[in-house]
């Protein structure tokens, strides 16, 4: 089954680069060969440096926590972390993308109340979307639903600059927060960078 896996987890300290490099390139590897030709991206969260994410297509398994390979035995996001990683599964809704070439993302976990969870979807697809897409530097977005709590949709919106996504999180995220929450849905947002 192809699906988008979203692990979030504490790096370890990193003595070079070559690590995150070996990882990313794992990752990439495995999401590339999944059937729909996957995506695979890894941050670093811009206010705590500390905490990756890592949000990548590929075809899973009964054991999907192998997550893209191996570093020395160890799957390869779990080489990069220490303690507890979070890991959920994702379908992917849809794609917007003007630009591979992202230099920020903002990534926004919207949980709705069962009974809401059409019309926040709809709400969200339909206006919040769209207003988002025709900001300056906006360049994609790739939007998901949990496989195991329906009402959990994740987006990934990615940005051509950090001034760009920052207008954005000043501006008009807390607008759309706002009118999330007065459907009964949380918003929880992740901003983060390419970790090398």
């Amino acid at each position: 089954m192809s699906a988008t896996i979203v692990a979030q987890g504490h790096a370890r300290p990193w003595h070079d680069a070559g690590e995150v490099h070996a990882a990313m390139r794992q990752i990439e590897k495995r999401a590339a060969g999944t059937r729909f030709g996957g995506t695979a991206w890894l941050f670093r969260q811009v206010d705590d440096p500390d905490v990756l994410l890592l949000v990548a297509d590929w075809d899973i398994s009964p054991g999907f926590g192998d997550s893209a390979g191996t570093i020395d035995g160890t799957p390869t996001f779990d080489a990069l972390c220490v303690g507890d990683i979070q890991r959920s599964v994702f379908r992917r809704r849809s794609v917007a993308e003007l630009s591979w070439k992202t230099a920020v993302i903002d990534c926004t976990i919207v949980r709705a109340p069962s009974a809401a969870r059409g019309v926040v979807q709809a709400v969200s697809e339909q206006v919040l979307n769209p207003a988002v897409s025709a900001l300056p530097g906006f360049v994609l977005r790739h939007s998901y639903q949990d496989v195991d709590n329906p009402d959990r949709f994740l987006t990934v919106e990615g940005w051509d600059s950090a001034a760009a996504m920052e207008s954005f999180l000043h501006h008009m995220a807390p607008r759309l927060t706002k009118s999330l929450s007065r459907l009964g849905a949380t918003v929880e947002r992740f901003v983060g960078q390419a970790p090398v």
